[in-house]
């Protein structure tokens, strides 16, 4: 659901400790020039740092997805 609630924890204080529907919540993590988790009922999306060649982006889930 995208409009289900998130939390964000970055070292970034624009982003650290902010409530965000999902959808808007991974579009800010996207952007952060930093490390993100975004984190709901029963996952976590980890976006690593921004470095050359990429960035890491990993979901985590309590059950399976698919």
């Amino acid at each position: 659901n995208k409009n289900a609630m998130c939390y964000l924890l970055s070292p970034d204080f624009w982003l650290d400790e902010q409530f965000k529907p999902l959808n808007e919540a991974v579009g800010l993590a996207v952007m952060c020039p930093d490390a993100a988790l975004v984190i709901g009922d029963d996952f976590a999306i980890v976006f690593g740092e921004p470095m050359k060649g990429g960035r890491g982006k990993y979901l985590l889930a309590e059950k399976s997805l698919i």
